[in-house]
């Protein structure tokens, strides 16, 4: 049983490094790094990334970006097709938001769950049907809408059972969203916690 990790080193230049464990995470060895894409801002970050194992051998990896233009933070995504040894540059997913949860369905399918922190703003899901190479993005699900302009987002779903799901997020009413910035709102009674939805996928 091998494991991954993925982390962004901001010094000099921007590196993504990848870690494999072969004792459930005891010890790390660094395997590889992702090249950066030449469409990609050298000011720009890829962070908080999730990877998922697709087929024997193929890992996807989907990140956020920052360190840049409020409406420039798309999804980046790589692929791996010898178990994490080498990556293609990261590309440019045409879909707004994040941080990206990826989880590889019964079907075959790859859902991802991720944070809209525009109008509206929500927790929504997209799927693709061929390994993470296209995703249904036009086609979005929105699990849930957020009443009021609060903090929230990082998104985590479970499979319970075959088209049947759970989402995990967090809200957090402490701040509220303006402007693309979170305001601290020091009256607020309530300071929210982790919400839940459960939905069904046919």
């Amino acid at each position: 049983m091998r494991e991954a990790d993925i982390t962004t080193e901001a010094k000099d230049d921007v590196k993504v490094s990848v870690w494999e464990s072969s004792d459930k995470g005891d010890t790390w060895a660094k395997i590889s790094e992702i090249p950066r894409s030449d469409e990609m801002p050298r000011e720009m970050l890829i962070i908080e990334n999730h990877l998922v194992e697709t087929s024997p051998g193929h890992l996807v990896v989907m990140f956020r970006s920052e360190a840049c233009d409020w409406g420039d933070m798309f999804h980046y995504q790589s692929h791996s097709h010898d178990a994490g040894r080498t990556w293609t540059p990261p590309e440019k997913v045409p879909v707004w938001g994040g941080p990206p949860h990826l989880t590889v369905l019964s079907s075959g399918a790859v859902l991802c769950t991720y944070g809209f922190r525009r109008d509206p703003l929500s927790i929504r899901a997209m799927l693709s049907y061929d390994e993470g190479r296209t995703w249904d993005h036009e086609n979005f699900i929105t699990l849930y809408e957020l009443p009021v302009k609060h903090d929230f987002g990082y998104p985590v779903t479970v499979e319970l059972a075959p088209g049947r799901l759970v989402t995990a997020y967090y809200v957090n009413r402490k701040y509220a969203l303006r402007d693309g910035k979170f305001v601290y709102l020091p009256n607020a009674e309530d300071a929210g916690g982790i919400m839940s939805v459960r939905w069904t996928l046919q």
